[in-house]
């Protein structure tokens, strides 16, 4: 399998290839520091099973260089590294197509599991933020008829 890490720092590239050797099975690991070598990179690599892309690259900052990949290889999921984690950016990632978003602070095996979820086609959204989601204006509004009518349960997109 192989994985493209696009970051700009190279410690977090290396200690990315790391846990990824503990993946269980071989992943060959191609490195890029910016989203337009990340670009030459994934069509060098039309095999590349998966994107691991920070927010914040010298050449795209922001959901613009999660989109820039996503139009140019929308068959490739990609789970968004970010030290900036609120739950904000988390959730314009998703919503920007990410299949998945892990902070920089996550532990190594968290990560590993994260990425085999996204591989099997599911999302990964860390805890904190599903912790963190407001209750719907029906739930709110009347605890008691949440419990009873099946249409007032929380709304759940396709996604």
């Amino acid at each position: 399998m192989k994985v493209l890490v696009v970051d700009d720092h190279p410690l977090i590239r290396e200690a990315l290839a790391n846990v990824l050797a503990d993946f269980g099975h071989p992943v060959e690991v191609v490195q890029s520091d910016r989203l337009d070598g990340a670009l030459v990179a994934l069509a060098a690599h039309p095999d590349t099973a998966l994107i691991l892309l920070d927010l914040m690259l010298p050449d795209a900052e922001g959901i613009g260089a999660l989109e820039r990949v996503r139009g140019a290889y929308p068959e490739v999921p990609v789970v968004v590294l970010s030290a900036r984690d609120d739950r904000a950016t988390v959730l314009a990632a998703i919503d920007g197509g990410a299949m998945g978003f892990i902070s920089k602070r996550t532990a190594s095996p968290v990560v590993v599991n994260a990425l085999r979820l996204v591989l099997a086609g599911e999302v990964y959204v860390p805890s904190e933020v599903l912790r963190a989601a407001p209750a719907p204006e029906s739930a709110r509004a009347s605890p008691a008829a949440s419990r009873t009518d099946a249409s007032s349960e929380w709304p759940i997109s396709p996604r």
